[in-house]
């Protein structure tokens, strides 16, 4: 609620009790009570507004602070309404079920957990989304692991492993957009500086997940099967789906406004 010019110094301490207080209050409304997120916020701002005033702050200062917060986050903003175009222009495409396609036809029996690690990282890359990745590719990584008579724990974990690992180096990700637009940096050079510690991570988790997988090398994955026949079926599946994808990645090398890469990676289609 400060802005630049700063109307009153508070102590850390005094800060650190206010964050505590709101983070606190916050997760007791969405968490214990089930209110919806806003609800608690708006009561978050509202009490931060009158503190602001019983420190004499005049009303117009706590109302330009709020403006320029918000000033602040609008390019995050701008970001997730292009995400989201993104990935329904990808699902409507079909470049979101030729990755799943593809995907299916690299899982093998005797790499199981390390492939399905693999895969979930990859399709969390592409959109950007670990809680879709986990609840589209895991639930039928999943059925095939019950199937097969293998570890569902180590199967659940390689999926929330590769989903979230995805998720937070991808330029699609909300997270990271928003992690890079409040600091201040540039969403790229964000996801590269993530890249000294979570690629090392990969592979360290890659090694695990191939020492842990199972020694069967043939298996039925009917169960995959059948839901690549079903994409197949509606027509979803085509080499020129992937054209969007492409485009992205090489916009994202040649590190071109992220504004501009997601732009181009909806309306080509």
């Amino acid at each position: 609620m400060l802005n630049q010019s700063q109307s009153i110094t508070l102590k850390t301490s005094e800060a650190a009790a206010i964050i505590l207080l709101l983070l606190a209050g916050i997760g007791y409304g969405m968490i214990k009570l089930e209110l919806m997120p806003h609800i608690p916020v708006l009561i978050g701002i509202g009490s931060l507004i009158i503190y602001g005033l019983l420190k004499k702050v005049k009303m117009a200062e706590l109302e330009q602070s709020m403006v320029d917060g918000a000033r602040a986050g609008f390019g995050a903003v701008m970001i997730f309404f292009f995400i989201g175009m993104l990935v329904s222009s990808w699902i409507a495409a079909g470049t979101i079920p030729t990755l799943i396609y593809i995907a299916f036809d690299l899982v093998t029996g005797k790499w199981f957990y390390a492939i399905v690690f693999i895969v979930t990282s990859v399709i969390g890359l592409s959109i950007g989304s670990s809680l879709t990745t986990s609840a589209v590719i895991g639930v039928a990584f999943i059925a095939v692991s019950e199937s097969l008579g293998f570890s569902l724990a180590i199967t659940a974990g390689a999926v929330v492993s590769g989903a979230f690992l995805g998720d937070k180096m991808s330029p699609l990700s909300d997270t990271t957009v928003l992690a890079s637009s409040t600091v201040k940096v540039n969403l790229f050079e964000h996801i590269k500086n993530m890249s000294w510690t979570t690629i090392p991570a990969f592979f360290i988790s890659l090694v695990m997940f191939a020492a842990l997988s199972p020694e069967l090398v043939s298996a039925d994955f009917t169960k995959l099967g059948s839901l690549q026949n079903t994409l197949v079926e509606m027509n979803l599946v085509n080499w020129y789906s992937l054209i969007p994808l492409a485009i992205i990645a090489i916009l994202a090398v040649r590190k071109v406004s992220s504004i501009l890469t997601l732009g181009a990676g909806t309306f080509q289609r």
